[in-house]
């Protein structure tokens, strides 16, 4: 059920001219394309409620570093898909 779903998928990717996956193999089907993901991380600190950039921590009093909440955020900024089999 998946299998077909997926393959339905695909077929209307392929129509609009998106990329398609590199699938190769009768039996067990393997996809050769690369995945790439370029991931970045933002930190920051809460303090009091507040957002604050990590830099500040150093600008902190004592007491503010000893009350400050260590944070970050990971996220995807660039996806891309590369195909290995030479054409």
């Amino acid at each position: 059920m998946i299998k077909e779903k997926s393959y339905k998928i695909w077929n209307i990717l392929k129509n609009f001219g998106y990329h398609f996956g590199d699938i190769v193999g009768e039996r067990k089907q393997v996809d050769n394309t690369i995945y790439s993901l370029d991931i970045e991380t933002s930190s920051y600190l809460i303090l009091n409620g507040k957002v604050l950039p990590a830099i500040k921590y150093l600008d902190l009093t004592e007491e503010e570093q000893k009350d400050a909440e260590f944070r970050s955020c990971m996220y995807i900024w660039r996806f891309w898909m590369t195909s290995c089999r030479s054409k």
